[in-house]
């Protein structure tokens, strides 16, 4: 993920730069300046996706670090606010095992943790969703 989302953003950058010393005369300036603002966009874009580090899940709260462009953005979010954790496992090509927290106070599932892969084993998923109700008290459910 960081390679993805903080390294390859600056590759989108350099990359025009490469272009116009490589190619001087040979490619029209108007062609120069829309691939360099064409790889402007996407670099923005990847450079404003946070993504999530680190998890620590106490019988209290739970507290998710996430990596931001700016820093690094702390959220402790407590078991009383949690309404229920739901987990959802995906097949295809972006496969893997995901567990979202619903807040009692808004709908929206935020999620904080992801486990990617095909090869992961419903016995593993039953663990997983044993010990974190077993921590937390909150049940888990299946979609």
């Amino acid at each position: 993920m960081f390679f993805f989302l903080r390294i390859m953003p600056f590759l989108f950058l350099v990359f025009p730069l490469v272009i116009i010393t490589a190619s001087i005369g040979e490619i029209p300036r108007q062609a120069i300046y829309l691939m360099s603002v064409a790889m402007l966009i996407p670099a923005i874009i990847l450079l404003n996706i946070a993504y999530i580090t680190e998890v620590e899940i106490s019988t209290v709260s739970i507290r998710v670090v996430s990596n931001t462009f700016k820093g690094t953005k702390e959220e402790d979010i407590l078991l009383y606010d949690i309404d229920k954790i739901i987990c959802r496992k995906r097949y295809g090509k972006k496969a893997g095992l995901f567990y979202y927290l619903v807040l009692k106070t808004a709908q929206k599932r935020k999620r904080f943790i992801s486990f990617h892969g095909r090869n992961i084993k419903e016995s593993k998923r039953q663990f997983i969703n044993e010990r974190l109700q077993k921590i937390t008290g909150i049940s888990v459910l299946n979609k």
